[in-house]
């Protein structure tokens, strides 16, 4: 159920964007059902409302079928009721002095997506309690709701953060002491509320207490080490520096992007990247281990390396010979599992059906569940396919995505997959997430490869294409095509890696443009487009794909 909780004739409440982008949700395929509840306004307005939506074909057919409801006011006592049976509220207002609304919302565990304006950039934390997405874009708001439908543990992680977040900064207790501070000559110097900080990475208690066990000493001096996904801190200890990780339940973002099976698991974090980390803990570019323990909240604590500095094309050398030997680290052996991964790339290959996808889906995970103790989880393991599976989800309209943006995309992948058969080999190791952040340099200047939480065997130079896009086109305000195969041209010593890197990159770009524009962020979306602009030209004038 979708949630808009407002003022019904109140324009700056932003009702006729939401019905826009309600009407676009029912042209999409691979969603599950949902219902709309609108709740607010007086007779007369719920009336016109209702007028509206009859003479609306979208709309008046999902009323028909009983999955539209005009609550009209109700009492403040039934609020919590009606938000907590909510998988996802929708505050879509032009304009908004605080957000009352949103905090409600939080309050009974739901997660938010709102325009980002006013109040509500500060109540909301982008990533954690909800999703803040550019005022009147009724396609970025269409979006933003699909990964809520589409992906029940992202419902879960948000949802209980922004509850966690709403009774920290806006029960009735916390919210009269800070009023109290503001008048107190003597309190701390007045700050405002902590409202980008993560509440599950912070230092808590329990935390301390096992980091205190680990050193076996109370003297250790702790500080925040990143803002990632997961709490990460460097301790002290002595003269020497560690760093220590605490593994938190995740949600997996290709589930909030692709309608999955049902065999496969939603879950991410927590228990399965703490056992992907521990399957490469003998890696040879991996940073030493010293400690590690499962327990709810699994932790691993490693020394501390310096990053590498000025992580770009220069670096090139030195990290991909890092991340080849780490391709060559437990190479797979023959084995049933193995042979059923490669029959059903063969099938896919000959017959690329979405019968054999699905089958080449769950082979792919079964491979990589010895990473994570037996569950299954999706493993984008082969670019060509990976490709294949984006040209058949943009033609079936899964994702309220720009035109433009499609057809560029349709158009590259064309390109790549009308030059090469679809190539059967064993997959090797891939640490799947090679940032710069992640790129340490050992105390005897060797190349080390920290976070093997994303890791999968994979085809191809997934971690070089990867490296790459990193690197040289996401996050820039202007990419060039031109560089990038260059680069690939160089770290890849035959046509066919070359044009499995590039492959890899294509895929990559496209999928974090997606899931960036799922996160209300266009600027992906646009530099992916210039760059697949640019990169057909230059495939056809370099030995990629001829």
């Amino acid at each position: 159920m979708i949630l808009f909780a407002g003022r019904l004739s109140d324009s700056r409440k932003g009702l006729s964007l939401f019905l826009e982008a309600v009407e676009i949700l029912t042209g999409l395929t691979g969603l599950p059902s949902f219902a709309i509840w609108i709740v607010g306004g007086s007779l007369r307005e719920v009336r016109q409302v209702s007028f509206m939506i009859d003479r609306l074909r979208a709309l008046a057919e999902l009323r028909h079928q009983g999955r539209i409801l005009l609550w009209g006011r109700i009492e403040n006592s039934a609020l919590a009721e009606i938000y907590s049976r909510a998988c996802v509220t929708v505050i879509p207002s032009h304009r908004e002095e605080f957000g009352i609304v949103a905090v409600e919302a939080m309050m009974s565990g739901c997660p938010v997506v709102a325009a980002n304006t006013g109040g509500l950039a500060d109540v909301i934390v982008a990533g954690e309690t909800g999703t803040l997405f550019e005022p009147g874009d009724s396609l970025a708001l269409a979006a933003s709701v699909c990964t809520y439908l589409r992906n029940a543990q992202q419902r879960d992680v948000y949802g209980a953060a922004g509850r966690q977040r709403a009774q920290r900064l806006f029960a009735k207790g916390a919210a009269l002491n800070r009023v109290a501070c503001l008048y107190d000559s003597d309190s701390a110097p007045r700050t405002a509320p902590d409202s980008c900080s993560r509440q599950s990475d912070s230092l808590t208690p329990d935390r301390l207490e096992r980091l205190q066990t680990v050193f076996d000493t109370k003297e250790l001096s702790i500080s925040r080490a990143n803002t990632g996904r997961h709490p990460v801190f460097m301790v002290e200890f002595g003269a020497r520096q560690f760093i220590a990780k605490f593994f938190t339940p995740r949600f997996s973002l290709q589930a909030s992007l692709f309608p999955s099976a049902n065999t496969l698991s939603l879950a991410r974090g927590g228990k399965i990247s703490y056992c992907r980390e521990i399957f490469n803990r003998d890696n040879p570019v991996a940073p030493a281990i010293k400690f590690f323990e499962e327990g709810s909240e699994p932790l691993i604590v490693t020394e501390r390396a310096e990053q590498i500095e000025g992580a770009s094309e220069q670096t090139d050398e030195s990290v991909c010979k890092a991340l080849r030997t780490s391709r060559d680290h437990n190479p797979l052996q023959e084995c049933p599992e193995v042979s059923d991964y490669l029959s059903s790339l063969s099938d896919f290959s000959t017959s690329p059906t979405k019968v054999n996808l699905d089958r080449f889906d769950l082979a792919s995970a079964i491979l990589n569940s010895r990473m994570t103790e037996g569950e299954l989880t999706l493993c984008r393991t082969h670019p060509q396919v990976e490709l294949k599976r984006f040209q058949w989800l943009m033609n079936d309209n899964v994702w309220p995505i720009p035109l433009d943006f499609r057809i560029r995309c349709n158009q590259i992948l064309q390109l790549l997959l009308e030059s090469q058969d679809i190539i059967v080999e064993k997959p090797l190791l891939a640490h799947g997430d090679p940032k710069p952040e992640h790129i340490l340099l050992g105390g005897s200047g060797e190349v080390l490869v920290a976070d093997f939480e994303h890791s999968r065997y994979a085809v191809g130079p997934t971690d070089i294409a990867l490296w790459l896009s990193f690197t040289g086109i996401r996050g820039r305000l202007e990419t060039n095509a031109l560089d990038v195969v260059r680069r690939v041209c160089r770290q890849c010593q035959t046509r066919q890696e070359r044009y499995l890197c590039i492959c890899w990159v294509v895929s990559e770009v496209i999928f974090f443009a997606l899931h960036r524009f799922t996160c209300g962020e266009s600027r992906e979306m646009q530099v992916t487009h210039n760059f697949l602009r640019d990169l057909g030209m230059v495939l056809l004038n370099s030995e990629v794909i001829q």
